[in-house]
């Protein structure tokens, strides 16, 4: 039997999408998280997050957190979101804080970033906070947020 792409595709086509999510607050659970070496040397976590309700529910968002330096707070500030307990410990190691995350949730805010070299668009979280908060003061905040003002404006 011989694969079908008009019909199989168009199918599949309209069951996902790879467009970023559009900016703005949103529930998220930790799906995966792994060690790895940035492109300049240093260690990080690769997290994905996946969202967990509304109309972009089970929708990937990624980001990564370098584990030293002045990247350390970022990392630092999530770990707070998620309520992990090695938040507030002392000679963590990477194995226990990818551990510690995975399964947990939060609210980040995510933006719609436009790569200046390839043109695309892709997600960005710029916050994170306790998936424990109400939505509707979640979403409040994001509606007092001040909208970003263009290149030409």
């Amino acid at each position: 039997m011989g694969i079908n792409f008009k019909t199989e595709v168009s199918q599949q086509a309209g069951n996902s999408t790879f467009d970023p999510l559009p900016e703005g607050r949103y529930i998220v659970k930790v799906e995966d998280a792994n060690a790895k070496t940035s492109k300049t040397g240093k260690e990080m976590i690769e997290v994905t997050f996946s969202v967990t309700d509304g109309p972009h529910r089970n929708r990937k968002v990624w980001t990564n957190f370098i584990t030293e330096g002045s990247s350390l707070p970022y990392l630092y500030r999530a770990l707070k979101a998620m309520e992990c307990t090695v938040a507030d410990k002392d000679d963590v190691e990477i194995a226990d804080i990818i551990k510690d995350m995975v399964g947990k949730s939060c609210s980040v805010f995510v933006e719609v970033r436009v790569d200046e070299n390839s043109g695309r668009s892709s997600n960005t979280i710029k916050n994170y906070s306790p998936a424990t908060e109400s939505q509707a003061s979640i979403f409040a905040n994001a509606a007092e947020r001040p909208a970003k003002k263009g290149m030409f404006e």
